[in-house]
């Protein structure tokens, strides 16, 4: 029990602050819902379309930023606030592929989903060679796009609670650290009454 723990002399102590190490490294990958770790962006040039998606991603239980200006898109890639983005292919100054291109420029984890009302087999393959999690036609199929903003939030989910473990680790490689040298100040003033003092400061 960490009372117990906490009244044993200094193996007493260092195990009474493992322990709390412990609750942090819980704390520190705390489940949080995979919806909350992505925030789609809807670009359409389409007011009518943008208004219509962005309520069907908001219906699915996400909170999208709509815009119809692909370089506001890219600057919500650029800062990390947008890790996927609902692209239609026609657009005036730029058009859905050449967005995709520098999306992925910004970012080569993105996911950039193009959508349009004119579908065919060779553009889709030719959208997804050149980097795209998916084609979509228009009218979107809200069966399949459910599917699509879970598979992403699942793997943006995952890749957060990875690097909220390399993190922890890296705090307790440097914790274990300091409790070495602590160790050897202990040691080092038990021998000597008078320098008893210098665990606090080496601590």
């Amino acid at each position: 029990m960490p009372s117990e723990e906490f009244r044993r002399t200094a193996d007493g102590r260092k195990r009474a602050t493992r322990f709390c190490m412990a609750h942090a490294t819980t704390k520190a990958i705390e489940i949080v819902s995979p919806k909350a770790t992505l925030t789609p962006c809807i670009l359409d040039d389409d007011p009518a379309q943008l208004e219509l998606l962005t309520e069907q991603v908001g219906i699915l239980g996400y909170e999208a930023i709509p815009t119809s200006d692909p370089d506001e898109a890219l600057q919500l890639i650029r800062s990390g606030r947008c890790r996927m983005v609902f692209a239609d292919v026609h657009m005036p100054g730029m058009n859905g592929y050449e967005f995709l291109d520098e999306a992925l420029r910004c970012d080569p984890g993105v996911h950039v989903i193009i959508m349009t009302g004119d579908y065919t087999l060779d553009s889709a393959l030719d959208a997804i060679r050149r980097g795209a999690t998916d084609f979509l036609p228009k009218p979107i199929d809200r069966v399949r796009m459910k599917r699509t903003l879970e598979e992403a939030a699942a793997l943006y989910d995952q890749r957060r609670r990875v690097r909220a473990l390399e993190e922890q680790l890296l705090r307790d490689l440097e914790f274990h650290g300091m409790s070495g040298k602590a160790r050897r100040c202990w040691k080092y003033s038990t021998s000597r009454g008078k320098w008893r003092g210098t665990i606090r400061t080496c601590c």
